[in-house]
């Protein structure tokens, strides 16, 4: 791949020279072409990529029996046993992710798609969960492991673990951990540290597509400066790393003659002249790329923050080494440019720029760093009561409904986006927040049997933007026609096999058609690429009519000519909404009216049946913000009328009556933060009952019992003023309070 890379970028003097002194004739560039093309890759039922065929039937080693020491020579007690280390789904060192070591995420990622595999995450996420598989199976036995997880990691921005695997690296020869060292040291593992410094802290990397060199750094939290001499395209340039700046000095340009070409630093493409030097901040985001880039790299920081915190049982030092990052993102973000009306600005493209409502992305950092270092009261006081009317009324009225220390739901069937997620106009950059993580987390551990995120978006878009804990959550999209369980697998409701292959390999097309540098500017507007149930949606413009017409209209014929390519035979319908491609297969009659009419409430019902959730027997809590939501509560009620909850989040009042009429035990809240928040303090009273405590609990008093919870309630309701309002009504039903999930069943917890 590397080398076929080379081929488009060197000079074509020098390298018809090369070719010919090392015998690289056009033949065996052409077999390499070949032996490229027809590479076969085994992959995991997780969807991870298979060390070798059959390595997923191996059992799994149980290191817990055996010593540190022993561990440490894992190799020489096995063989004692008349084992091997083959014998086990174990590795030395994780050679499978040295891919990654050579390629960038995205360079694996589309040699994938070219061989004809179809990735169901993006790269981002495809390299978590190989990353996450191997980590679990390596043994870390040669000395190069560590610095294999140290540049990966980095990668998956597990910054906690890198410095750790980093200091592990650096005292293999120091301690003697091989026992070989007087021997000889090991120079190749030894230069390989000194590349984590220079490529993983330092950042500097070169990116031959975007013909330039790129410093992104990110230095360890207790390194404050970083200088060093580099060769860089043929010149030699010294380099300090700091906190916040870059700066460089190019000293005179006389080993080769290659053309310059520019370094990348915080968004500034830099030439510098030969003895002069530049200071550059690289905290600096310019355009969408970038944007969605670093949305991303929050993303994986929570992940490792809300896994911390799960494994940990409460707040850590490693939790407040990942605080940094997300500062650093929120700096960002905040230092965006903007236009004279006070509106963020990026690129798109070298030729356009593009307005940016940036509040859900700023507002939850802030609340995820005032959470990370204050703790949740603060996070209360500074960010919740200020913007939420009787705020702390609506968490003392939402744990008594839901049972306080009591609360145990065998079902949390919810909606995310406006339900337990505060709105973003952006899907892709809608990233979960930590403390949104931890709050829902830790009511799905302690209260609930199944936890079911259900809603109408891509299954792919919503584990992008997912920083829950895995083995916990059920992931269902496209209103419940497809879902991972918790253990990670995919379902989907039936389709024809030919429609099926004619989809699959449409979306393959798709996902190779937006890498194209002339069209990835598709994927970064509006709903960008979306791949549902059946149905494939690209944008080919957005609200704001950020790409020109005469483009917009090139993609849409793009696509339509890629779309008869896939299925000559006509079997794809294209619908053009102006804004949005949809690509979907021509189905019978009844087939459309079924599709047509299929609901979150059907999708309840599959998935009921699927995960066998036993709906029927309850209790259930239902969540959601929408009339599309409606139709679960109804099929809820249907099968269990008795032992159904409701919460919805909503100030409509017209969908307030609907919703109470078909489900009378329902809570009206004005907001997300108000049903996470109350999820949060009921998970808190169940394990104070239990006698487990997590360190940084909230001060809320909620030990009043359900009876004065309703009186409250009720001399609240009696004394307001004719015209209700949405807090009114949010009591329509009174005795729901008093009805409380806890009084239908035994209090003891699952």
């Amino acid at each position: 791949q590397k080398l076929l890379e080379l081929f488009k970028t060197v000079n074509q003097v020098a390298l018809e020279e090369t070719c010919k002194r090392v015998g690289m004739t056009p033949d065996v560039v052409e077999r390499i072409r070949d032996i490229q093309s027809k590479m076969c890759v085994h992959f995991t039922v997780e969807g991870v990529i298979e060390q070798y065929e059959g390595y997923q039937k191996l059992p799994m080693l149980d290191l817990e029996r055996y010593t540190l020491e022993e561990r440490n020579r894992i190799a020489d007690v096995l063989q004692a046993d008349g084992l091997s280390v083959e014998d086990y789904a174990v590795d030395k060192q994780p050679d499978t992710l040295m891919v990654y070591y050579m390629l960038s995420p995205m360079e694996v990622y589309k040699i994938l798609l070219d061989l004809g595999y179809d990735i169901q995450e993006n790269e981002a996420e495809f390299l978590r969960k190989n990353f996450g598989y191997y980590c679990q199976r390596t043994l870390h036995s040669m000395p190069l492991s560590f610095t294999i997880l140290a540049r990966i990691g980095q990668l998956c921005w597990k910054t906690d673990y890198v410095w750790d695997w980093f200091m592990e690296a650096v005292k293999a020869d120091l301690f003697n951990r091989e026992g070989t060292t007087h021997l000889g040291v090991h120079c190749g593992h030894m230069a390989a540290t000194l590349d984590i410094v220079l490529s993983t802290f330092t950042g500097v990397k070169s990116c031959m597509d975007a013909d330039s060199v790129l410093i992104e750094p990110s230095l360890p939290p207790s390194w404050t400066k970083v200088k060093f001499r580099r060769l860089i395209n043929g010149s030699w340039y010294h380099v300090t790393v700091t906190k916040k700046k870059v700066k460089l000095a190019l000293e005179d340009m006389e080993v080769l003659k290659a053309k310059q070409r520019p370094i990348s630093i915080g968004g500034n493409k830099l030439i510098l002249c030969a003895w002069s030097s530049v200071g550059v901040k690289y905290h600096k985001m310019s355009t969408m790329r970038e944007f969605y880039d670093l949305m991303s790299k929050t993303k994986f920081v929570r992940q490792s923050i809300v896994s911390t915190y799960i494994s940990e049982k409460g707040f850590s030092p490693a939790i407040q080494n990942q605080i940094e990052a997300l500062a650093d993102a929120l700096m960002t973000l905040e230092k965006v440019p903007r236009s004279d009306m006070g509106v963020a600005q990026v690129g798109l493209d070298a030729r356009k720029r593009i307005n940016l409502d940036l509040h859900y992305e700023i507002t939850e950092l802030r609340k995820d760093i005032c959470y990370l270092q204050h703790g949740v009261d603060r996070m209360y006081k500074e960010y919740m009561r200020p913007v939420i009317n009787e705020f702390d009324e609506l968490i003392h009225e939402g744990v008594e409904f839901l049972g306080g220390a009591d609360c145990a739901f065998h079902n949390l069937i919810t909606d995310r986006d406006g339900t337990i997620n505060n709105y973003c106009g952006r899907y892709k950059s809608s990233v979960q927040s930590a403390y949104n993580s931890i709050f829902l987390s830790r009511f799905a551990t302690d209260c609930c049997q199944n936890s079911i995120i259900l809603t109408a978006a891509p299954l792919q878009g919503m584990i992008e933007v997912s920083v829950n804990p895995d083995n916990l959550l059920v992931y269902a999209a496209s209103k419940g026609r497809e879902f991972l369980d918790i253990h990670g697998h995919y379902q989907s409701a039936d389709m024809d096999a030919g429609q099926k292959k004619v989809m699959k390999a449409l979306n393959m097309r798709l996902k190779q058609l937006v890498t194209a540098p002339h069209f990835q500017k598709f994927a970064l507007i509006g709903s960008g690429l979306q791949f549902k149930f059946g149905q494939s949606t690209v944008s080919r413009q957005d609200m704001s009519g950020s790409i020109p017409v005469n483009e917009s209209e090139e993609f849409l014929k793009t696509v339509k000519k890629l779309a008869e390519e896939v299925c000559p035979t006509g079997d794809l319908l294209i619908h053009d909404t102006g804004l949005d491609i949809e690509i979907l297969p021509r189905l019978s009659q009844e087939s459309q009216a079924e599709s047509a009419t299929f609901h979150k409430g059907k999708g309840l019902e599959f998935l009921d049946d699927r995960l066998k959730l036993d709906v029927s027997k309850g209790p259930n809590l239902v969540c959601g913000d929408t009339s599309s939501d409606v139709p679960m509560v109804e099929t809820a009620m249907a099968l269990c009328p008795e032992r159904t909850w409701a919460i919805f989040i909503t100030k409509d009042k017209q969908l307030i009556g609907r919703v109470t009429a078909i489900c009378p035990r329902t809570l009206i809240l004005p907001s997300p933060d108000c049903l996470v928040s109350i999820m949060y303090e009921c998970a808190k009273l169940k394990e104070a009952r239990q006698g487990r405590t997590v360190k940084r609990h909230s001060s809320f008093n909620l030990g009043q019992s359900r009876e004065e919870a309703a009186i409250r309630t009720r001399r609240r309701t009696n004394s307001s003023s004719a015209a209700f309002s949405t807090r009114e009504l949010s009591v329509a039903h009174p005795d729901s309070l008093i009805q409380s999930p806890a009084n239908s069943r035994p209090r003891s917890g699952w």
